[in-house]
């Protein structure tokens, strides 16, 4: 294959060979190359030998067997597999689109959207890690640091202060975390035009999908995905997205939390109260930023032209390394993925269309090498009988 290549000689890129085989599109990951890919080129390396992936299949599984594979296992590093596999061949928009959809087609109460840890908020999470690690850096970085530098005098839980603590007063704390805060919200509002584009995209799609049937919990559901699932875990746990090298230390992170804490439930639009009564003071705040930062969730969520949202060039067809480094690491992905396809094969029959079984059939038909067995899906397993 690489003498072909040398040569200018391999076979040109074409339209996949049937609607299921889907090629190796022209999209972008931030930390995967990506590449156009035929049947032949997969099936050199297919071929090839690799101990490293012994299974590398011509085509890959429609949306609709992996939307159902991510149901039966609902684990992150799953999830986030085949996200990656989506992104790589340019899927992920839709995959998303139907990730979402489901979610919402099953939710009995308005009021329960997108609240639960379920497979739509981790896809959205792994998504947004993904396309917004960048963006993270340059919104949360300078205010993290700040918090970094000046730890102190946040704290308004009376039960956690520290004897000893130079900052006593309730109230001046109050004030300070409203300042702090007020940081971080002016950083997040200062950054609508540094957004990615992929993710005002989906923000866009999710306001469309959530107004159909829930119309007044639109913005909401944007705010929710944004901060609840994206800027708040960044805030209290920046080691976690990147921002930092590691854990900071104890009061750092309390801060960080209160922080976090205010500004989701500002977004949420909800005031503090009962079992968090020493938030209370902070209710103001709540009040007086709600209306700033819903405009903030209705500018990041309009419409916006695919012209705009960037799709990364494939490898030059001189580009050895890059096309090689594209098909290895669609072939890593894709050996994961059919490992758990043919782990959970019995239930999936259960779940998919008689046209898509066909189609996982044929997919794993075209395994060459064993591989271990996974555990089995967690959907799969009956409950536990009732003891007498």
């Amino acid at each position: 294959e690489l003498i072909f290549l040398l040569l200018g000689t391999l076979p040109s890129i074409s339209k996949p060979a049937s609607d299921h085989i889907v090629p190796l599109a022209s999209s972008s990951s931030p930390s995967l190359s990506s590449s156009s890919s035929s049947s032949s080129s997969s099936s050199s390396l297919h071929s090839s030998g690799s101990s490293t992936y012994p299974f590398v299949p011509t085509s890959s599984p429609p949306l609709s067997i992996l939307t159902s594979l991510c149901r039966a296992y609902e684990g992150e590093q799953l999830i986030s597999t085949v996200l990656q596999l989506c992104y790589l061949e340019g899927r992920h928009t839709e995959f998303m689109r139907i990730i979402i959809n489901d979610e919402i087609s099953k939710c009995n109460a308005e009021n329960t959207l997108f609240r639960t840890d379920s497979i739509a908020t981790k896809t959205t999470r792994a998504y947004f890690k993904l396309i917004g690690k960048d963006y993270l850096r340059e919104t949360l970085y300078l205010p993290i640091c700040n918090v970094i530098a000046n730890p102190g005098g946040l704290e308004v839980d009376p039960s956690k202060l520290k004897p000893g603590d130079p900052y006593t007063n309730l109230e001046e704390n109050a004030e300070r975390l409203m300042e702090s805060t007020t940081m971080f919200m002016q950083h997040i509002i200062a950054s609508i035009d540094r957004v990615p584009m992929q993710m005002r995209e989906f923000f866009s799609s999710l306001r469309a999908m959530v107004g159909t049937r829930y119309p007044s919990s639109q913005v909401k559901a944007v705010g929710a995905f944004m901060f609840l699932r994206f800027m708040c875990p960044a805030i209290f746990s920046p080691e976690g997205f990147g921002l930092l090298p590691s854990a900071p230390v104890p009061d750092v992170r309390r801060s960080l939390i209160l922080i976090a804490k205010l500004l989701q439930n500002t977004a949420n639009g909800v005031a503090f109260g009962g079992k968090e009564s020493y938030m209370m003071p902070l209710n103001t705040f709540i009040e007086d930023n709600l209306p700033v930062l819903n405009k903030f969730f209705e500018n990041v969520s309009k419409p916006v032209s695919s012209e705009l949202v960037p799709s990364a060039v494939a490898p030059r067809p001189d580009d050895v390394a890059g096309l090689v480094r594209a098909r290895e690491e669609r072939a890593k992905l894709l050996s994961v993925v059919v490992r758990h396809l043919t782990s959970s094969h019995d239930w999936l029959q259960k779940e998919i269309s008689n046209e898509d079984d066909s189609l996982l059939d044929l997919l794993l038909e075209e395994k060459v090498t064993p591989l271990d067995p996974l555990p089995v899906p967690a959907q799969a397993v009956p409950p536990p009988s009732p003891k007498p």
